[in-house]
């Protein structure tokens, strides 16, 4: 099992130049986890689909289903649809708040039902979580994931990266050792489950973080 102390540990020495604060090395940590999800589930968007409860709209007055309370870990969308496990089953795509054609819209933590008067029915959401970030040293809150825990070099070196950058110091060694890592998550993603090249529509910011180009 690897911790966060373990990973702090090991990205000081990848950046041993560097000196910063513990929670500032952890930030680092959320920051190159968050970094390596991005990559793994955009090159399998199914590499963690969890389905919400159903649920169903009543009035059209309230076409919403409130992530915030009933899917707090929600990411992105990977599928949503209507009558759910019924013939008439109805997979709805993304529209504007203005379309002619049921879909949905998101709107800070509502999932939105368009247009509002076609918005009655019941509906199924699968979405993509949250990345799993590390809240404490030790213990399972501290405790990266385990399929995660493979790409250890990537987190290590993009901390690294991100630490030397903090004072413009030379990142070319470690930079390289990211550029391995990536490509590597890459192929790993590519070979796990139904990863196909389709992307999650990623509802959530970032600070900034380096993006790369996938194959």
């Amino acid at each position: 099992m690897t911790t966060r102390v373990q990973i702090r540990k090991r990205a000081k020495i990848a950046a041993s130049s560097v000196q910063l604060e513990e929670d500032e090395w952890d930030d680092l940590c959320d920051d190159a986890i968050s970094e390596l999800w991005q990559v793994i589930v955009t090159k399998n968007p199914d590499f963690r689909v969890k389905t919400a409860t159903d649920f169903t709209i009543t009035s059209t007055a309230i076409n919403y289903y409130d992530l915030a309370v009933y899917a707090v870990d929600f990411n992105a969308v990977r599928y949503l649809c209507r009558n759910p496990g019924l013939p008439s089953e109805e997979p709805l795509n993304k529209v504007g708040p203005r379309s002619v054609d049921r879909g949905y819209r998101l709107e800070g933590s509502a999932l939105y039902i368009e247009p509002r008067d076609q918005s009655l029915g019941t509906y199924r959401l699968k979405y993509t979580p949250q990345p799993p970030l590390l809240t404490a040293d030790t213990g399972a809150p501290g405790t990266l994931d385990v399929e995660l825990a493979q790409h250890l070099k990537f987190i290590v070196a993009h901390m690294a990266v991100a630490a030397i950058s903090s004072e413009e110091g030379d990142t070319r060694s470690q930079q390289t050792k990211l550029d391995a890592a990536t490509l590597a998550a890459i192929a790993w993603a590519s070979n796990q489950r139904s990863a196909d090249a389709d992307t999650v529509e990623d509802v959530r910011g970032t600070r900034g973080r380096r993006r790369f180009v996938l194959p």
